[in-house]
């Protein structure tokens, strides 16, 4: 009887584990309806990727494919402006669409996930009523942003700082239409913040300084890369408080990116260190439109718009920058006629002493050397042609 219940026990047993291994129907379907939800399917290989890897691959498909049901974003404007500088005539008629970003989406919820023997699967999920709530929150703070720009309208930076919220709360609207009434008459603010912000930047006038400079690699720049902002409308204007990024656009250098102007509107970055061995190394300065959001992490889409903007009034440093020929070098002055005995060697001290203090060369001591030519029987008294000098230097590795 004991044996008889274990069987069965048993048999259960297995039945649960085969159940519980069994790939979920959602799988094979590459779907899964859930009434009052947006549900999306993601799935990535797991061959060659580590767990983060391949769950943040299958994630990212999943948030996208709800990304794809919930909207896409429409921007028509056609616009032309003139820049303050006379020559740059900007005439441009924008039809753009763009799927509602992964880092728009609030709410997010793990559905289900399974894992087969060489791929995972994953089903998340986003409530209407919740994603609907937050059409009507990011709609009410754009409205809320637009009012503020305007009360800033004497304070560029400040103005643009609402305007870069704004803009960004109606892309988190998911393409809702958002209009407020004006004297003017009705104004659509999807397309009124990206063109007001543009007509800011068109009125900004930025000057850079020491744009040209010459360096070596391994060591620091001699002067500051200098950018200065002003604003120029009904007066001109220093702009105290804007954010300005400097980044590298060829090579290699060390120095720091975020800056923001003073009460001269200027702000500078120096270079400490030139890693790059390349003989021509650019640095560019722009006002960082991006640091003027609300969520400080990407967004694809305003990102790109918002860079777009500001790298029409960009500035760029070159850099001419020489090699370090060698890191190691040797020095030997030779005696000529009247020299008293032993002064060459004073000298010789005194040369490799200040040689130390004014370069970044490794300067191989003169005692040294001279065992090492010894060693190798050569003397470098009797070296006076180039290729001589230059089996010295492969025997002393310099």
């Amino acid at each position: 009887m004991l044996n008889f219940c274990l069987s069965i026990f048993l048999l259960f047993s297995n039945q649960i584990l085969a159940q519980s291994s069994r790939e979920p129907s959602w799988v094979s379907q590459r779907q899964k309806q859930i009434r009052g939800y947006y549900v999306g399917f993601g799935s990535a290989s797991t061959i060659g990727l580590s767990e983060t890897e391949y769950k943040q691959k299958a994630n990212e498909s999943a948030f996208l494919e709800i990304s794809n049901q919930i909207s896409v974003n429409i921007y028509g404007v056609s616009k032309s402006i003139l820049y303050e500088d006379g020559k740059t005539f900007n005439n441009r008629a924008e039809f753009e669409s763009q799927s509602s970003s992964i880092a728009e989406l609030e709410g997010l919820e793990l559905e289900d996930n399974y894992k087969s023997t060489n791929r995972y699967y994953v089903l998340w999920k986003l409530s209407k009523k919740k994603h609907e709530k937050n059409i009507a929150k990011y709609a009410e703070l754009a409205e809320e942003y637009y009012k503020n720009a305007n009360i800033s309208i004497l304070n560029p930076v400040e103005e643009l700082g609402y305007l870069v919220k704004g803009y960004e709360s109606t892309l988190r609207a998911h393409g809702k239409v958002i209009t407020v009434k004006t004297p003017e008459g009705n104004k659509v603010l999807n397309t009124y913040f990206p063109s007001r912000i543009e007509q800011i930047i068109s009125k900004v006038n930025t000057t850079a300084i020491n744009t040209a400079q010459s360096g070596k690699t391994g060591s620091a720049l001699p002067a500051p890369l200098i950018f200065r902002a002003a604003y120029s409308d009904l007066i001109s204007q220093t702009l105290i408080g804007l954010p300005v990024r400097f980044f590298a656009i060829e090579g290699e250098m060390q120095f720091q990116e975020l800056k923001m102007t003073d009460s001269n509107g200027e702000c500078f970055t120096t270079v400490t260190e030139i890693v790059s061995d390349l003989p021509l190394q650019k640095i560019t300065a722009q006002i960082d439109l991006s640091s003027f959001k609300i969520n400080s992490g990407r967004n694809v889409f305003l990102d790109k718009k918002l860079d777009e903007i500001s790298s029409l009034r960009s500035k760029t440093y070159a850099m001419n920058v020489t090699a370090l020929a060698a890191e190691r070098i040797a020095v030997k002055i030779l005696a000529q006629e009247g020299l008293p005995f032993g002064e060459d060697n004073f000298i010789n001290e005194k040369f490799i002493a200040e040689l130390k203090k004014l370069t970044n060369y490794t300067v191989i001591e003169r005692a040294l050397m001279e065992d090492v030519l010894k060693e190798n029987e050569f003397n470098a008294e009797e070296c006076s042609t180039e290729e001589c000098q230059v089996m010295i230097g492969k025997i002393l590795a310099v």
